[in-house]
């Protein structure tokens, strides 16, 4: 079975481990994972890791995302979403196309966030929303996200269509919640929709409906993105096949293990490819030193694959 990356156009009211158990009981895969969860009522693209692929998510998990969604003006709400119970209701103000733009232009760039108290974040190893159920009320600290775009698509008295593009960790949800307040009449967060993640998009991804049709036509495979394009954005080393046995065995790797004569600065990020094209391996270059009168580069092993035996 191929390891890799399955993208799925998640529906409304489903849950990301509904998709993933889902897809794990069909399919027979023992590993499964997704990147990135979406909130229940949130739609669109939920990349799943098959394979070998769930050891993707430290490398791909940091790619920015990108979103569509809806406001709606006038109303606070306790989840920040349509699914909340009202907490605050502010009469609407007319406001020019300009005003919206600017205030929704102070958000760009690194800001500070408070995740939703009703959100998955741990608090003591419990989930903030769990906490919340049993009548606490726990206290989660800002983070910095950056919101690489973000733009008003169309607005009316009582709604403003958006995208905005932006790192791991950023709640849309809170987002909208502060810009309601900067603009002064309150908002929450009504439709979201994720058009992208990293290099993936939604328009590569597939409903369960299409999936049942794949699965039925034993045609699966065709559908799954390796492991080799989903790390295509890194830079990569090509092993010389006497090296590649060692690298599989996690013996310490150097210069000369490799085809290419390239040296990184530390810290860097690197892909080991065998001859024939397949991910041995993701290490990080760590240092150089000379030996025998030349240049040899160190790197310390981030993750291990086997491509010929891939396990499932």
């Amino acid at each position: 079975m191929k390891s890799g990356v399955l993208l799925i156009n998640k529906h409304r009211s489903v849950t990301s481990f509904q998709i993933t158990d889902y897809i794990k009981k069909r399919t027979g895969y023992r590993k499964v994972g997704h990147l990135g969860t979406l909130d229940p009522q949130a739609e669109g693209l939920l990349p799943i890791l098959l394979g070998d692929a769930t050891k993707l998510v430290p490398f791909l998990i940091e790619q920015d995302k990108e979103y569509i969604g809806t406001m709606v003006l006038g109303e606070e709400r306790d989840t920040m979403d349509r699914e909340g119970k009202v907490i605050q209701r502010y009469p609407l103000k007319s406001l020019k196309q300009q005003e919206i733009d600017d205030i929704i232009s102070s958000f760009h760039g690194p800001i500070e966030q408070a995740p939703p108290i009703y959100s998955a974040v741990k608090v003591n190893g419990q989930p903030s929303y769990k906490l919340v159920r049993k009548g606490l009320s726990p206290r989660l600290s800002p983070r910095t996200v950056v919101i690489k775009e973000l733009y008003a698509d169309r607005a009316t008295d009582r709604t403003i269509d958006f995208k905005v593009v932006c790192s791991k960790g950023t709640y849309v949800r809170s987002l909208v919640s502060d810009i309601g307040k900067k603009l002064g009449m309150g908002a929450y967060l009504d439709r979201l929709v994720r058009t992208r993640n990293g290099k993936f998009s939604l328009d590569q991804s597939i409903n369960l409906k299409e999936l049942e049709e794949f699965l039925e036509k034993q045609d699966l495979e065709s559908l799954i993105i390796s492991i080799e394009d989903a790390l295509a954005f890194l830079p990569s080393l090509t092993l010389k096949d006497e090296y590649s046995p060692l690298v599989m065995n996690g013996i310490p790797c150097k210069t000369f293990f490799f085809m290419e004569e390239i040296h990184f600065p530390p810290g860097q990020v690197v892909l080991l490819k065998s001859s024939g094209g397949y991910v041995q391996a993701v290490v990080k270059s760590i240092q150089t030193d000379l030996e025998n009168g030349s240049e040899s580069q160190s790197f310390e092993y981030i993750r291990v694959f086997h491509p010929q035996s891939v396990q499932v």
